[in-house]
């Protein structure tokens, strides 16, 4: 429960542009994205589906804001 509300609280403090907020998240995702890794032996197709998912949330987290802008610039 307390994770939870961590989580939720964090993701308010992204979509309000927070820095510790998109650290919190990117620690969060490596957390899943590690963890998924010891269940690829039983569930083999949705763990690669969710790393794909957290790397793909670590990368949004990680770019920068003028990064995004050259990405529908060029």
């Amino acid at each position: 429960m307390v994770a939870g509300v961590f989580g939720f609280t964090a993701g308010v403090g992204v979509l309000s542009g927070k820095l510790w907020a998109r650290i919190v998240g990117v620690v969060i995702a490596a957390s899943s994205l590690l963890i998924s890794f010891a269940w690829l032996p039983w569930y083999p197709i949705w763990s690669v589906i969710i790393i794909g998912v957290n790397a793909m949330v670590i990368w949004a987290l990680t770019i920068r804001g003028h990064d995004i802008e050259s990405l529908y610039t060029d």
